[in-house]
């Protein structure tokens, strides 16, 4: 386990306005050791098209996709947790 590492957990719901440019800070960051794990709550904007192209162009974001809809922030954000192998997670 890299003890460097920090995982970035991001549950996503129709935030396609938003996303891309988030994407984009989070690669800009002079922190580059990181893994960016997604999860989306059953879109219906663009947040899927951005997340599936981000995750072609950086090989540290990973989109977990199980096709379950919470329908609830909270939960959505928690079914992220179990894939975080890094010491700290955001």
């Amino acid at each position: 386990m890299d003890t460097k590492r920090i995982d970035i957990l991001m549950a996503t719901y129709n935030g396609g306005a938003f996303l891309a440019q988030q994407l984009r800070s989070l690669q800009n960051q002079t922190f580059t050791n990181w893994e960016l794990w997604i999860h989306d709550d059953g879109s219906t904007d663009q947040t899927l098209d951005i997340i599936a192209e981000f995750v072609k162009l950086d090989s540290r974001i990973h989109w977990i996709r199980d096709d379950i809809k919470y329908k609830n922030p909270a939960y959505n954000f928690l079914n992220l947790l179990p894939f975080s192998q890094a010491p700290f997670c955001i």
